[in-house]
């Protein structure tokens, strides 16, 4: 018997439910997802988009909004359940503890205030002196490979490339001193070279700091290049989870296969999935993927599989 004692995740998310009010009737965007991420660890949470993914990531930082929500499950950040948090509570993990950088940085900037300086306000935050932090500011944006640092310092969002501002969002992530960050399809609207560039500042992150890092996004080839582990979500819930090599060489679960199969490579036509997503709004009964997938069978339609060996599929495929 091994005396080696299991390192607890970083982060561990448990039977997680989201009900959204709308003006339309409650949406039921997260129905029972369980994942957990580990220190030093890069997954990736993939899956069409409708299915979850962001709702999620923002449930991990409390950023829906608290009127119109429903919370159930557990949220567990280093023991703590971050649902059960009160706001001011929350405040003390969220940027700090944990960060999240979105799809459209230039949204999360304010476009009045000079890059250096935003920056340079999270280390005021942290108890720095204005001179001290304006200086370490411009050092993080050099850490983060935007350069000349001192100049670009001094310029206002607008004046920026979309991959410079994901990296000045990195470096606000990095100077809040947080150990998840939580990246929200970080280089869809990028060019392949600059989506390359930030892939690698990622990695190097996990490698010089031992950051753990969620990566939201429907890019298979973000998967393959930067994660670890990989979740696949379909409507709210998490039907597939392995590491990269065993979801993209022995995918169990149906939809991963034809996630998979519908990706444009060289001299293999990409197999588009049939239908859509299910309406989040309405009840599901059975498996979600039953309507789209090949595989169905009768039990499928009015029972819901749980996850058994990394997939909630009554009739998976055998790994070799």
């Amino acid at each position: 018997m091994s005396d080696r004692i299991p390192v607890a995740p970083l982060l561990s998310v448990q039977g997680l439910e989201v009900n959204i009010q709308s003006p339309k009737g409650a949406v039921y965007a997260v129905r029972g997802a369980d994942f957990e991420i580990r220190r030093g660890e890069i997954c990736g949470l993939v899956g069409e988009s409708g299915c979850g993914k962001t709702i999620t990531a923002k449930s991990v930082m409390r950023l829906n909004p608290e009127d119109r929500v429903v919370y159930g499950g557990r949220i567990t950040y280093e023991g703590t359940d971050l649902l059960a948090l009160p706001e001011a509570g929350m405040c003390k993990v969220r940027g700090q503890q944990i960060a999240m950088i979105f799809q459209d940085p230039l949204s999360a900037l304010d476009p009045l205030q000079r890059v250096g300086k935003q920056v340079a306000e999270v280390y005021r935050l942290r108890g720095l002196g204005r001179r001290e932090a304006a200086e370490k500011a411009v050092e993080m944006l050099a850490d983060v490979g935007i350069s000349p640092a001192a100049e670009r310092a001094r310029a206002y969002p607008f004046e920026m490339s979309g991959g410079q501002l994901q990296r000045v969002m990195i470096a606000m992530a990095l100077a809040a001193g947080a150990e998840l960050l939580i990246a929200d399809e970080p280089t869809t609207a990028l060019d392949v070279t600059v989506q390359a560039q930030i892939l690698a500042l990622i990695r190097e992150l996990r490698e010089k700091r031992g950051t753990s890092v969620l990566i939201i996004t429907h890019d298979f080839g973000v998967v393959a290049e930067t994660c670890d582990r990989v979740m696949v979500m379909y409507a709210g819930r998490i039907v597939e989870t392995g590491t990269a090599a065993e979801i993209f060489h022995a995918a169990r679960h149906p939809y991963t296969r034809d996630l998979i199969a519908s990706i444009p490579q060289k001299g293999v036509k990409p197999v588009a999935i049939p239908g859509a997503p299910p309406d989040l709004r309405e009840v599901i009964r059975g498996c979600a993927y039953a309507p789209r997938c090949c595989r169905v069978q009768e039990r499928c339609m009015h029972e819901t599989p749980e996850a058994a060996d990394g997939a909630a599929c009554f009739f998976p495929e055998v790994r070799p």
